[in-house]
């Protein structure tokens, strides 16, 4: 009975807290914009932060093999992630290699763990089938040590799956990012349970389990909890878009009635209510040690890509207060209650502190970025656990831990809103492509005297150092110039931050492009544009998104010119299409979403709240009649 109170009242405050509030900035999903921590807090700048990030991947996964290295090449086109201080391969380590791939644009290096995964930890038959083993021996064959999941392992398999479809597109076979990224999902909800495996999502709790076998799936690991990608999920799924949401909703209130109500603490595992759990082989277990140091950078990236439930904020500044407040520096096993149990702190949980920040707002929050980076890459005998972690710490905090949504056209995302917004952007694309005149100013500008990448136009504060652009500001590089469509330090033209204005020409002038460069970006060098401006439709906007893809395709041969009412039905500004969670005021337009304003109808390139027309986040489509 007391488990089941302590669940309802959790139930309770979810229903009086979740409306979102302002955080430092506005959801990442809806704005493609994600936290620099260091250059945002004064640590560093955009240069020193750009190397760290890059110097920190090249030794994890390119140093020196007996001290540095976590990656491992076998034959011509496999790799593995090794764990050095147990001498074997996790399910774990390979699933958190390939997604850190596809943040440093390595299709080789994701490619390469992808097919090695595939062929010797993927269960291709039996009741295992489609699960991964967690652990590896290290040497040919690579047989399987423990045959059994650890569902973390999928969750970034899939994640990452879905991640390289959206930034680099769909190969064959195996190399079908997608398809092998739905199989996966579709066997952690729907896999038909017996008497020694069941689905990796309780169906009753709508929690993950610890490991789907019998005996071990009535509890939880609190580190396994990954409302953010669950949210993803829900929307570029092929199936169970709508349980998604509801798992990330329970997670959500997982996170707050398993914290510690003082010391902000998780534990190593726990029942589905929250209780620390104690087993037979684990003695940490029940104790807030080694996985709990991942929770609370779930709890806080869920918080910075999509600000569903403010309770993230007080979870990680309790959290946060709590390390803060030891006074000799606080160690990474403790008692619930916060009695130190070992007398060393892990470089992995640093990390993992750092990246909690993106949803503390005490201002002890940046003494943990700048820990972090402070911090060297790990080297040595424990480089595995604390390496990658150290690295996912690095690109959270950057900001170089992105969503990278579907390219516009992509069959990655299989969503009907997703659809109907991407046929929406590319046959708003074409019409922008094939009149363009009627789209934009036209002529000439010039490039003279327009800072060139990385010599940032604005500051975060008066007298601080320039280290990124504001809305409006131009900057020229690879001989072209660029304006920025909101605060920005990403290189210009590599996401939907920025829009094309043209290129430079010898003489310094510039020739100007349609004042949506969506069609312009995405076939730019680096696809992140293509796939950061096309948003997924909120079930609220798909049959707006619909009628604008029709309206948008039959108009493409003239922007501004008449026939049938391609108006009619569509929403007038500022009579919004769409809202920021499901229930919530409507108050902006998705990517792909139209809407009719001063007698001319336009289509939503992204996430937008600006009027109609007025920048690069909409594409003119015609002229109401």
């Amino acid at each position: 009975m007391k488990k089941n109170n302590r669940l309802a009242l959790a139930l309770c405050s979810f229903l009086s807290v979740v409306t979102p509030t302002v955080g430092f900035t506005e959801a990442a999903y809806n704005t493609g914009v994600h936290r620099n921590l260091f250059t945002e807090m004064n640590v560093a700048n955009s240069t020193q932060v750009t190397q760290k990030v890059q110097s920190a991947y090249q030794q994890l996964f390119y140093g020196e093999p007996n001290n540095q290295a976590l990656m491992f090449d076998h034959g011509s086109d496999m790799a593995f992630i090794k764990a050095v201080d147990s001498n074997d391969i996790r399910s774990e380590g390979m699933s958190y290699g390939m997604i850190i791939a596809v943040m440093m644009d390595d299709q080789a290096a994701f490619d390469r763990l992808w097919k090695f995964s595939k062929q010797y930890m993927q269960h291709q038959n039996g009741d295992l089938k489609y699960y991964f083993s967690w652990q590896l021996n290290t040497t040919e064959p690579f047989s399987m040590i423990d045959p059994n999941p650890a569902p973390d392992g999928e969750e970034y398999f899939a994640t990452a799956l879905m991640f390289a479809a959206n930034r680099w597109g769909n190969g064959t076979g195996v190399l079908d990012y997608s398809a092998e990224a739905n199989i996966i999902l579709n066997e952690m909800v729907n896999k038909a349970p017996n008497s020694t495996i069941v689905p990796m999502i309780n169906p009753q709790a709508n929690q993950i389990v610890f490991t789907p076998n019998s005996g071990s799936e009535a509890y939880t690991d609190p580190s396994y909890h990954t409302p953010a990608f669950y949210e993803l999920w829900s929307r570029w799924a092929t199936q169970d878009k709508q349980y998604w949401l509801t798992v990330a909703d329970t997670s959500r209130d997982f996170f707050t009635v398993a914290a510690h109500p003082s010391t902000g603490l998780y534990s190593e595992y726990a029942d589905f209510d929250g209780t620390p759990k104690v087993t037979s082989f684990n003695p940490n277990s029940h104790l807030s040690a080694f996985d709990q140091m991942r929770t609370i950078q779930n709890v806080a990236v869920d918080w910075a890509w999509f600000e569903k439930d403010s309770r993230a904020i007080e979870l990680s500044n309790r959290i946060l207060s709590f390390y803060h407040s030891r006074v000799n520096g606080y160690v990474t096993v403790y008692t619930m209650a916060g009695e130190p149990q070992v007398d060393y702190r892990m470089e992995g949980h640093v990390a993992m502190n750092a990246v909690a920040a993106l949803a503390a707002d005490i201002p002890e929050a940046r003494d943990f970025v700048t820990d972090l980076w402070e911090l060297p890459v790990p080297t040595g005998t424990y480089r595995y656990y604390n390496g990658l972690l150290y690295m996912l710490g690095l690109l959270h905090t950057s900001g170089e831990f992105k969503i990278y949504k579907p390219q516009s056209g992509s069959s990655s995302s299989s969503s009907t809103s997703s659809s109907s917004s991407s046929s929406s952007s590319s046959s708003s694309s074409s019409s922008s492509s094939s009149s363009s005149s009627s789209s934009s100013s036209g002529g000439t500008s010039s490039c003279t005297g327009v800072n060139s990448y990385p010599d940032w136009v604005s500051s975060d504060w008066p007298g601080g150092p320039a280290n990124h652009n504001e809305s409006g500001d131009l900057m020229q590089d690879g001989g072209k110039l660029y304006s920025a469509n909101w605060y920005t330090n990403m290189r210009p033209g590599s996401d939907a931050s920025w829009s094309l204005v043209g290129g430079c020409d010898s003489s310094g002038s510039s020739s100007s492009s349609s004042s949506s460069s969506s069609n312009s970006s995405s076939s730019s060098s680096s696809s992140s544009s293509s796939s950061s401006s096309s948003s997924s439709s909120s079930s609220s906007s798909s049959s707006s998104s619909s009628s604008s893809s029709s309206s948008s395709s039959s108009s493409s041969s003239s922007s501004s010119s008449g026939g049938t009412d391609i108006c009619l039905g569509i929403n007038v500004y500022p009579n919004w299409t769409a809202a920021d969670w499901s229930g919530g005021q409507l108050n902006h337009s998705e990517g792909g979403d139209s809407m009719q304003h001063g007698g001319n109808l336009y289509s939503a390139n992204w996430y937008t709240k600006s009027v109609p027309g007025s920048d690069a986040s909409w594409t003119l489509v015609g002229s109401c009649n």
